[in-house]
């Protein structure tokens, strides 16, 4: 007589074990493509202090630089962000994933003013918007029901 002494992995309840690994890589992308090596020169504008600094937010010229391409391209980068957080972990408010993806792109935005990178606020702005429409993508989509063990009640068909 034996005895199955197998011990599973807990995982958070209702966590998404699939969409977490997901999001692990997205956000792995975005610290390359945010973070990572920039592939031409760039010549910037950028104030003193990025986006810590107030005198950046204040200034016209940060609002009136770079393309409208740019800032859509920076929103939709964020999308998956809100979704993935949404359908990895299901009874995160859809207030908690969008905090969770302001603080992210805040926290790569500090993160490039001692790189040579651009701490840019419409980033900050585009980015949360992104995270913004990802989470409002998901809402009414919350996954599958947790399954049981126990087996479903069938009703009688009526005719």
């Amino acid at each position: 007589m034996s005895t199955d002494t197998r011990q599973t992995a807990t995982v958070p309840t209702g966590a998404s074990v699939p969409f977490a690994v997901a999001g692990l890589l997205y956000l792995a992308l975005i610290g390359y493509i945010t973070l990572g090596p920039v592939p031409w020169q760039m010549v910037t504008n950028e104030g003193s202090g990025g986006v810590l600094s107030l005198a950046t937010w204040l200034d016209p010229v940060t609002w009136t630089t770079g393309g409208p391409l740019e800032f859509v391209a920076n929103i939709l980068l964020f999308v998956p962000v809100g979704m993935l957080l949404r359908r990895a972990f299901p009874r995160l408010p859809a207030v908690g994933a969008v905090a969770v993806g302001m603080v992210l792109t805040l926290s790569i935005e500090v993160l490039q003013i001692p790189l040579d990178r651009v701490s840019d606020p419409r980033d900050l702005v585009a980015n949360t918007a992104g995270a913004v429409l990802g989470t409002v993508l998901t809402l009414g989509r919350r996954g599958a029901p947790a399954r049981s063990d126990a087996p479903a009640a069938v009703a009688p068909r009526r005719s």
